[in-house]
């Protein structure tokens, strides 16, 4: 099957997905602890025992 994509329209600015894991089944762990917890200056263990607190 040969179909070919006709974009009807363009737009004016870009397209951005952003794609997160909720459920680990990309990461090995918390999407967040793979570099934003530490970059706010937390320990990933302490972000979390305050946040569930």
């Amino acid at each position: 099957m040969n179909k070919k994509f006709i974009r009807k329209t363009k737009e004016s600015k870009p397209v951005v997905a952003i794609c997160y894991d909720f459920d680990k089944t990309l990461s090995p762990d918390d999407m967040q602890a793979q570099g934003y917890i530490q970059s706010v200056g937390d320990e990933v263990e302490s972000f979390w025992k305050e946040s569930n607190g």
